[in-house]
């Protein structure tokens, strides 16, 4: 890394201009190259060199006068943000190097970021640019109005250069922008004059410099630049490009906490963590899918409850064992009084299952059998739990430090064996629901649900009465009520809608604590003891619960049947 410098400028690439390009109704793509390509790498390597001492030593900057449509919006509504982060990663150089311009595995390794991604190798390119293609990339953009992400389609020219040994630059330009000014300069028109779209996010010169760190490690330095709306945002700075890194290294350096699946598995532990981890991802990307809005969120009608907005869409299912029955996907956002996302996300990780679905079907779990997670313990994590009803239930917990995911899924247990048995990857039948968090002035929480053979009615009750059991749960476990007198919180209004726990009323105490089905109003002291007695119309806690009840002869709770407790 400290050998002979070279020349403080990188020199001119100008292509011969006989050589065509075979994408019609486009400038020549080597032009574009011989034009913007060269002073957008350099314009690169000026700013690294500005922000990071390590990379200046390197002498790669220069004075050259560069094109300022690169750094300038280009209409009034207009704002452009440059961003820079770095990080040194346990991963080689190579690697990460094939991973930016293979955009399939780019736009896979990226996915909490890129929703899709392809490249289209362009002909004609400059002397030492390894590789040039035109990338169409949509990507996830969350918006605070509406509980979605939407997608931000953008064009843009990616290429890399090796410009030292074992030092890289893959370096991204806006398409449009640069063929817009090339036809305009070939035409004789004022450079200087202004694109047709002024008001499209565009993607203004951006790059990641790669380098050997050391035998085993990198240092990447990533800058990022967008041009966007005044009224709106890029979300995507720097550090969460950077942020996403580390996790995909935790997420492949993640290995089994626990294994419970049988010891005729026990040998092929290693090879089934790679398609187990396959399994928790495609969970996450479907469920990704089913929360994307368009702009005019098509598909979606909303509905408001409890001063809460309730977007719900429908499908027909054709598939697996719920083959024809409707599917509600059922959407709600709502905001968490906090600083930070982490006692968030670890309590959603840790209660998800319960929370997700003990509130909305009647399921008693066995014992985890399957737990997966980063060698921090903390920021991914797969766990694997049984249910008597579909086989599995799959969950994956994943933060980058911008977008967290708490999501899970049921699996038949015919599909999730086969799985095992061929040790590889193939499609399953996925319904995931689940939670994103996304950091804001307050921590925002976007949930989906799918709910099976529902009509809206039943879809839009069930969403406003699981929005309502989870404030009470964050609320209970993770910001404990003040002792103000007796205040009650705004949420136990909220929670009148569920019948008060009997226990609770009586003692002040309830042995179900925050897993209760049933209200524990916060005003309620305790001043008596013992159980609710026979005179009461209150039934047995515990045969709610579980259809059974322990106390049996000495409960002095009423004992209904369940179906006639269902229809009350």
């Amino acid at each position: 890394m400290d050998g002979d410098k070279p020349d403080n400028t990188l020199p001119d690439e100008k292509l011969d201009s006989t050589q065509t390009d075979k994408t019609p109704g486009s400038p020549p793509s080597h032009l574009l190259s011989g034009y913007f390509c060269n002073d957008a790498l350099q314009l690169i390597l000026n700013i690294a060199a500005e922000n990071d001492p390590w990379f200046k030593e390197h002498g790669l900057h220069s004075e050259r006068i560069l094109p300022k449509f690169f750094s300038t919006p280009n209409a009034t509504t207009m704002s452009v943000d440059l961003s820079i982060d770095s990080a040194i990663l346990p991963l080689p150089p190579r690697d990460l190097v094939y991973m930016m311009t293979d955009v399939k595995t780019w736009a896979s390794r990226f996915s909490h970021i890129v929703y899709s991604g392809k490249g289209e190798k362009l002909s004609g390119t400059s002397l030492g640019i390894l590789d040039i293609q035109r990338v169409t990339a949509e990507f996830l953009k969350p918006i605070s109005v509406v509980p979605f992400s939407t997608i931000e389609k953008l064009t843009f020219l990616r290429f890399v250069k090796e410009i030292r040994h074992d030092m890289w630059v893959v370096v991204d330009l806006d398409f449009d922008e640069c063929s817009e000014r090339l036809s305009r300069m070939t035409i004789g028109t004022s450079v200087a004059s202004k694109p047709k779209v002024e008001n499209a996010c565009r993607r203004k010169p951006s790059g990641v410099i790669i380098a050997k760190y050391d035998d085993s490690k990198s240092k990447v330095i990533w800058i990022e630049t967008m041009e966007f709306p005044i009224d709106s945002d890029w979300p995507f700075k720097a550090y969460c490009w950077i942020n996403v890194l580390k996790n995909d290294y935790r997420r492949v350096s993640s290995d089994f906490l626990s294994f419970e699946l049988g010891t005729e598995n026990e040998g092929s532990r290693g090879e089934l963590l790679g398609v187990f981890k396959e399994m928790a991802k495609n969970i996450r990307i479907k469920y990704v899918d089913s929360i994307v809005a368009s702009a005019d969120r098509d598909g979606w009608s909303g509905h408001r409850q409890e001063n809460k907005e309730i977007w719900l869409k429908h499908k027909l299912n054709s598939q697996g064992p719920y083959a024809g029955s409707c599917i509600f996907v059922a959407v709600v956002k709502f905001n968490v009084e906090s600083k930070t996302s982490r006692p968030v996300f670890s309590y959603l990780r840790e209660k998800n299952l319960y929370i997700d679905w003990c509130h909305t079907r009647i399921t008693q779990w066995t014992d985890e059998v399957i737990r997966v997670a980063s060698p921090d313990g903390d920021t991914y994590c797969i766990t694997l739990n049984k249910d008597p009803f579909e086989g599995y239930v799959l969950q994956e917990a994943s933060t980058d430090g911008f977008h967290s995911f708490v999501i899970s899924s049921p699996i038949k247990e015919s599909d999730f064996d086969k799985n095992l048995s061929q040790k590889e990857w193939s499609e399953l039948v996925l319904y995931p629901s689940g939670f994103t968090i996304v950091p804001d002035m307050n921590l925002c929480i976007s949930i989906s649900l799918q709910l099976m053979d529902s009509t809206q009615q039943d879809a839009i009750k069930a969403m406003q009465q699981f929005h309502l059991d989870l404030i009470a749960e964050i609320e209970q476990e993770i910001f404990p009520p003040k002792q103000s007198g007796l205040q009650i919180p705004l949420s136990d209004y909220f929670k009148q809608a569920k019948p008060d726990c009997v226990y609770f009323l009586k003692t002040g105490r309830c042995k179900f604590g925050s897993k209760c089905a049933f209200n524990h109003p916060s005003h309620v002291l305790a001043t008596t003891s013992g159980v609710a007695s026979e005179n009461d119309d209150s039934s047995s806690i515990q045969e709610e619960r579980t259809e059974e009840c322990s106390c049996s002869a000495t409960c002095k709770g009423k004992h209904p049947r369940r179906e006639d407790h269902g229809q009350n």
